[in-house]
């Protein structure tokens, strides 16, 4: 799996990797770049890399180090995913001291230690604060390695203590590539993935899974439900991501009532689309995607909940 992360990536698994072999490592990267292209992953797999019993022709995936760093019990690399934590919250700033706190004891193994710091758009000030001091004096043996969807979000003083490294989007040929061979699908499905997610390939699993398949069916039971208030419950965070799901779903109904399912994408919710295609004609269909279209272009700026009602109000409207 650690040659497929790499080859997402080549250009910048080639740079690390020679500035590893240098000992030219900054002691702090910030990897950022939309949301699924591989940045965690990526960061997971350099340290096997780094780790591996077979350095620098490595990672093997074979050693023992390799396979404690993929089920993350390696010591020596510690993980954490500040999206898990309650925004907002004291244990966000808590956290982060820990991390300080850990930072500061040498390693027992090795002569480095790793932290992966994933997801820090959400680290409050405080909790940002609290890591700085760490950034900027660093004991010799750490490195920090953070990823973020949101860079302008960050603060500057610690954009300003990291090596910024951008991730774009997969190209296309590597991206249905991996997308056949991690999920074992044809070609032409995977190019729909590929397509659907814009090369955001770690985003394909919203597709895949049960767990976001259940998700979506969610969605769906929501916005053709008779009850205003189920609409109501959506947050912000999530809204643009429903308003991408509702458009591409219905692409997908289009395309069902139009004969042409054999090309669309949502497979798992089949019935879904054909319970819809046949009960709505092919112009509320298209008034309903012109009124998705018109909210999601000011999603950011108009009162969520009151979009979402006239959003609601436009897919319940008769059909004409």
């Amino acid at each position: 799996m650690s040659q497929k992360i790499f080859e997402l990536h080549p250009l910048i698994f080639q740079y690390l990797r020679r500035i590893s072999l240098q000992d030219r490592l900054p002691s702090a990267f910030l990897f950022y770049g939309p949301r699924g292209v591989g940045k965690f992953e990526f960061a997971i797999e350099f340290c096997r890399f780094l780790f591996c019993e077979s350095y620098p022709q490595s990672p093997c995936e074979k050693c023992k180090t390799c396979r404690l760093i993929e089920k993350k019990q390696f010591p020596e690399v510690r993980a954490v995913d500040f999206q898990t934590i309650k925004k907002g919250s004291d244990k966000i700033i808590e956290r982060a001291r820990e991390i300080r706190r850990e930072a500061a004891f040498q390693p027992v193994f090795f002569k480095k230690k790793v932290f992966i710091l994933r997801n820090i758009e959400f680290l409050s000030p405080e909790a940002a604060n609290a890591l700085l001091k760490i950034l900027e004096e660093p004991p010799p043996w750490c490195y920090f390695i953070l990823t973020t969807d949101k860079f302008y979000s960050l603060l500057d003083t610690i954009i300003s203590r990291c090596w910024k490294i951008y991730f774009p989007p997969v190209r296309r040929e590597i991206g249905e590539n991996f997308i056949r061979e991690k999920y074992n699908v044809d070609k032409l499905f995977a190019r729909e993935i590929y397509l659907l997610t814009e090369g955001r390939i770690f985003t394909a699993m919203e597709f895949m899974d049960d767990e976001h398949i259940k998700e979506q069916k969610d969605i769906l039971k929501i916005f053709f439900s008779h009850s205003v208030p189920e609409v109501k419950r959506i947050e912000r965070d999530s809204f643009r991501n429903i308003l991408i799901f509702l458009i591409k779903f219905f692409k997908d109904v289009v395309l069902y009532k139009g004969g042409r399912e054999e090309h669309y994408i949502f497979h798992p919710l089949k019935t879904q689309i054909a319970t819809i295609s046949s009960a709505l004609s092919f112009q509320k269909i298209f008034d309903i995607i012109d009124a998705i279209f018109a909210t999601a272009a000011l999603w950011e700026s108009i009162n969520v909940r009151l979009a979402i009602v006239n959003l609601w109000e436009a897919i319940q409207c008769p059909d004409r």
